[in-house]
Formats: structure tokens, C-alpha cells, sequence
């Protein structure tokens, strides 16, 4: 496939979920041009990566094991006090530490 299709076959593969890493083997022994490699494998990961980025900010709930879902939304209900960063600590454990027990 890369002797056949190149630096398009390696832009696929970087943008899946793929190894990544024999293809590097195939196209090294195949010589293809090392600059267009690399500019290859890092339009193939931007792809990758802002895909997943966008698929985590757009559905989260899908990314969230079901148990974790109930904590995770009394967390994000918990309103702080201002108070010293040692002393917000402990209470932030303390309200953790109360919704996992409440959530098992």
C-alpha cells in the first residue's frame, strides 16, 4: 500500500487509530522523502487529535463511565467559599470523599 499510494497511504494511518510506527518502517525502507513524512504525519495527528478533541467537547457524556456520571455532576454543583488553598483543599477531599461513599 505505501509503494503504491506514499505519503497519502501514511496521512491515512497517522489519522486513524493505528500503529503509526510500522508504516514508518515501510516508508523508510521504501524512501520516501523525509520532509513530506513528516509534514504527513502531523496533518494526519492535527486530524486525529482535533477530532477527538471536538467529539469530547461536543458529546461528553459519552465519555464518562456510567457510575462516574452522578459524582461528576455533584461535583460540578459544588460552590467553593474563598478560603486559603490548604483549608479548600481538605474541604473539596472531605465533599469527594462524600459523594463516591454516597454514589457505591
Amino acid at each position: 500500500m505505501l509503494t503504491r499510494y506514499g505519503v497519502a497511504a501514511v496521512l491515512v494511518i497517522a489519522a486513524l487509530t493505528l500503529p503509526v510506527t510500522p508504516a514508518l518502517l515501510f516508508a523508510g525502507i521504501s524512501r520516501l522523502p523525509s520532509a513530506e513524512m513528516l509534514l504527513t504525519l502531523w496533518l494526519g495527528k492535527l486530524v486525529k487529535y482535533t477530532t477527538c478533541a471536538w467529539l469530547a467537547s461536543a458529546v461528553p457524556e459519552h465519555f464518562v463511565r456510567p457510575g462516574r456520571r452522578a459524582a461528576r455532576d455533584e461535583l460540578a454543583r459544588i460552590e467553593l467559599p474563598r478560603a486559603k488553598p490548604i483549608a479548600l483543599a481538605e474541604e473539596l477531599n472531605q465533599r469527594v470523599t462524600a459523594v463516591n461513599v454516597a454514589s457505591t
